[in-house]
């Protein structure tokens, strides 16, 4: 006689289990079943940056159309290495290679010309982007992360240019490349 209460609870609750797996079921609540994940591209912006461990390193971009230019500037000029240009120009190697003595200050810049301009020849020197002081013998210096010449760096169109002051040099001559991204 004690079971037959007993009996009467265990299978309402029984029910109710039934009742709650069967919801469970069919509306996929309570699956746990995931593919597999092969790969993973994370990008935050720089307010909410991704954690990184080990050893980061950076590599050029890929290159566009390349260009090149050597050249001999005399002592005290300027002379056009690219341009005129809107486009932005990639540098990834330079060489100066003085004729005979020494060169206190060498430069390349990016300067302002026309936005009709044909050539460099009234280019107006503004911004610094390398340079290199007191050598007698070439000097070269290769960026993995090329320098990059931007017009909007002059408000317009611009010309690369290389310039030489001081030292006893009359002239170098200057090799240098990169790319058109």
């Amino acid at each position: 006689m004690r079971f037959r209460g007993c009996k009467k609870y265990a299978i309402g609750a029984g029910g109710m289990l039934v009742l709650v797996t069967a919801v469970l079921l069919a509306t996929g609540a309570g699956s746990a079943v995931a593919a597999q994940i092969t790969n993973v591209f994370v990008t935050n912006d720089a307010a909410h940056p991704v954690p990184v461990t080990g050893t980061l390193s950076t590599r050029s971009a890929a290159a566009g159309t390349p260009w090149n230019a050597n050249l001999f500037i005399d002592m005290g000029g300027l002379k056009a290495v690219y341009g005129p240009t809107n486009s932005k120009v990639e540098i990834s190697s330079i060489t100066w290679s003085p004729e005979s003595g020494s060169i206190n200050e060498a430069r390349l810049l990016v300067a302002r010309v026309a936005q009709d301009a044909a050539n460099c020849d009234s280019a107006h020197a503004e911004v610094t982007l390398w340079g290199a002081s007191t050598f007698g013998t070439p000097t070269s210096a290769a960026f993995p992360t090329p320098i990059e010449a931007n017009p909007s760096a002059v408000g317009g169109t611009m010309c690369l240019m290389a310039g030489l002051n001081g030292g006893t040099a009359s002239s170098s001559f200057l090799s240098a490349n990169g790319f058109i991204p």
